[in-house]
Formats: structure tokens, C-alpha cells, sequence
């Protein structure tokens, strides 16, 4: 997929492991193993995709497909490429693959405090529908839960 921001989003594969393990541990206090972006090429109920510009990697997301029911695992947009639109093209990027695989509603967790993330999840209808009380670490804060009808 391209965009006029030049940016091309294709499937995560194990040749993109070292560079998304790399970004995960700029973008996240609290960033995923590199064993947890290796099991997600074995297991089919996860789809990652990366979005490049010019070849770098820019950002990518995680999805979790499991009949009706779907979840962003985990969006992340490179420091320096914030706020241009990539972080949304990610998102939108991913509802349409729950979507195309028959999900019905997507959920996902989010910092309390990432107002950012809150409110680009809110511009695509999700909505808050419960805590997880001191969910994150590093430091320490709630995890807001969000959820959207994917039927709409």
C-alpha cells in the first residue's frame, strides 16, 4: 500500500525482527521482547505490518485476528516521524484487515496518560468501556481499555 505521504505498508516478516525490536525499544518504556515480535511469525492469530519511507522504517502495528473479535496489540510511530499522519494511516490500515477478516469489534489498551494515542483511537469511534489498574510499568499507570463496532 502507498499514500501521498510516500509511505508503503507491507507485511512483517522476519527479515523486519532486529529493525522493529530496535524501534520498539526507542518508541515504548516498556517495549515488547524480541521474542515477543518472533512468535508472532509463527502464530496465524497475529499480522504485523511495517510502514516504511524511502526504505526506513517509520512505524508498524500488531494485530490479533481470533474469529469476530480483533486487537490492536500495538501501534508505533518513530520519534521523528510523529505527527504526520503515520500513526493514523497504521491504524486505519489495521481496522481494514479486522474488517476484511470477518472481526466484528477491535479493542485495545492504551496509557492513561498517552492523551495522544487516546485521542487518535477516539477520532476512529473507540470508546472507553473499563480500567486495568496499574497495568503498565515504567512508569506505573493505568490502562485505559477501549473497544469499537466494527459493524458500523
Amino acid at each position: 500500500m502507498s499514500n501521498s505521504l510516500n509511505i508503503e505498508i507491507s507485511r512483517f516478516t522476519a527479515a523486519d525482527v532486529d529493525e522493529v525490536f530496535a524501534a520498539e525499544q526507542v518508541c515504548f518504556t516498556s517495549p515488547w521482547s524480541r521474542t515477543n515480535f518472533t512468535d508472532t511469525l509463527d502464530n496465524e492469530a497475529y499480522e504485523g505490518y511495517v510502514a516504511r519511507e524511502n526504505g526506513e522504517l517509520v512505524g508498524y502495528v500488531f494485530l490479533t485476528l481470533f474469529g469476530p473479535d480483533s486487537d490492536i496489540a500495538t501501534v508505533a510511530v518513530m520519534p521523528e516521524h510523529r505527527r504526520r499522519g503515520i500513526g493514523r494511516m497504521l491504524l486505519g490500515y489495521a481496522l481494514d484487515r479486522c474488517r476484511e477478516s470477518g472481526a466484528e469489534e477491535c479493542t485495545l489498551y492504551v496509557r492513561s496518560k498517552n492523551d495522544a494515542a487516546k485521542a487518535l483511537y477516539e477520532s476512529f469511534g473507540f470508546e472507553l468501556f473499563g480500567v486495568r489498574y496499574r497495568y503498565y510499568s515504567s512508569p506505573e499507570d493505568n490502562a485505559l481499555m477501549m473497544g469499537k463496532d466494527l459493524t458500523e
